[in-house]
């Protein structure tokens, strides 16, 4: 841009030497002022936005957790909380498992006395013992006569081993199935012997002073009961 002439500082007196930045500022062009105005706002701009967002500060070391007092005592009830819950699972699980054996029993026992025919004949032994007395009821030979009677007796006996043999580890639910089943088999034993006197005592077969009142073998080693008479 030309610099003004002598007659323009003529017109114009106050532009001289002295004021050459200002008259400088004044010749510059209109859009000028525009790219200085703009730039000076994006410097504010840059300016606030730095103000306004805080620089991140670095990480800080994460310090070591020193076991204290708290913590034992926090580790120590969890172990005990752990300790009971297992004693009670266990104690679950072992009652689940008596449970079962006799709940099988008692299927077994109820499988056993249902196929169970009472024998059509019994075969009783001598009615006398040694002394020549009397017995109440003599005992049951082992024939193929009795054989049902004493294979179903030795059932129920293995079955009584069995539900005594269930421990209950002082589980009162355990306790008292056991208890009720126990009844169950000794009643089913009761009720088997209770049937052998009945055949011995409806047939008569009773001695008096050496004399029998019934069919007794010649050797009088034994005396056959047809209880299918009655």
């Amino acid at each position: 841009m030309c610099a003004p002439s002598a007659g323009e500082n003529q017109l114009n007196p106050r532009i001289g030497p002295a004021t050459a930045p200002a008259r400088a500022r004044l010749l510059r062009p209109r859009w000028y002022r525009y790219v200085l105005l703009y730039s000076m706002v994006v410097r504010r701009s840059k300016v606030n936005a730095y103000c306004q967002t805080p620089p991140t500060p670095p990480p800080m070391p994460t310090p070591t957790p020193t076991p204290t007092h708290d913590a034992h005592a926090h580790a120590h009830a969890r172990d005990a909380a752990a300790r009971t819950i297992q004693t009670f699972v266990r104690a679950q699980l072992r009652r689940v498992s008596a449970l079962r054996r006799i709940s099988d029993i008692a299927r077994r026992l109820e499988d056993a006395t249902a196929h169970f025919v009472f024998p059509a004949a019994l075969d009783f032994a001598d009615v006398g013992d040694a002394n020549g007395h009397a017995a109440a009821v003599p005992a049951l030979l082992y024939t193929p006569a009795n054989a049902a009677l004493h294979g179903h007796e030795d059932a129920l006996m293995k079955l009584l081993s069995e539900a005594d043999a269930v421990e209950s580890g002082g589980d009162a639910p355990v306790r008292r199935a056991r208890k009720a089943l126990v009844g169950r088999i000794e009643g089913a034993l009761g009720a088997l012997d209770a049937q052998v006197v009945g055949v011995w005592r409806a047939r008569g077969m009773e001695v008096d002073g050496g004399e029998e009142r019934g069919q007794v073998c010649p050797e009088g080693d034994a005396i056959g009961v047809d209880i299918s008479m009655n």
